[in-house]
């Protein structure tokens, strides 16, 4: 068997004869999503691991362990949408892992940087309404988190500046995606 076969049969993971073509592109897009995260969480939890960062290696352990689940959830023929418990469990992982990296600072206050890909994840999974909600929750958990009492609630330290221009920037890349997924929709 080839590699690009292998790779289609893991992507194809979840897909039914019934599904229509939305369906079927929402269930490839999922696997590829979980099967990233997975790699990428696990690679970067093993590097923890590796600095002896060990709050950030369990996080990122069990976030690897959650996206691959996400996976597996579309192997069940005993629900009825495997697709959506799938796309709520990656949307709601990525989310609190980000609010963690935002918390903890991550790797060298770095942690930040990584939120960037909540907007196309809870926007692709949740469409243009409850993306847009779901985004709305976690801009406003992540700036109360920042900005609550000068960062208090935070055991890492960011400026002003830093703290404000990320909020702003995620602002920009969400109505970016949303309207993109708007052009989709309509």
């Amino acid at each position: 068997m080839n590699i690009q076969r292998i790779i289609l049969n893991y992507l194809s993971t979840g897909i039914r004869k019934h599904h229509s073509l939305e369906s079927k592109q929402q269930v490839l897009v999922a696997n590829l999503f979980g099967f990233i995260g997975y790699s990428l969480t696990l690679l970067l939890g093993i590097s923890a691991w590796a600095r002896e960062e060990f709050n950030l290696a369990i996080i990122l352990s069990i976030a690897s362990a959650l996206f691959f689940i996400s996976h597996l959830l579309l192997h069940l023929k005993s629900l009825a949408n495997p697709y959506k418990y799938s796309a709520i469990l990656l949307t709601s992982s990525l989310m609190l892992l980000m609010m963690y990296l935002v918390y903890s600072g991550g790797n060298n206050n770095t942690g930040p940087l990584w939120i960037y890909l909540v907007p196309p994840v809870a926007l692709f999974f949740g469409g243009l309404v409850k993306g847009s909600i779901h985004l709305a929750i976690f801009v406003l958990i992540t700036s109360f988190l920042l900005f609550f009492e000068n960062g208090e609630l935070l055991i890492s330290t960011y400026s002003y500046e830093f703290k404000s221009r990320l909020i702003y920037s995620f602002l920009t890349v969400s109505g970016l995606f949303a309207f993109y997924e708007y052009t989709r929709q309509y």
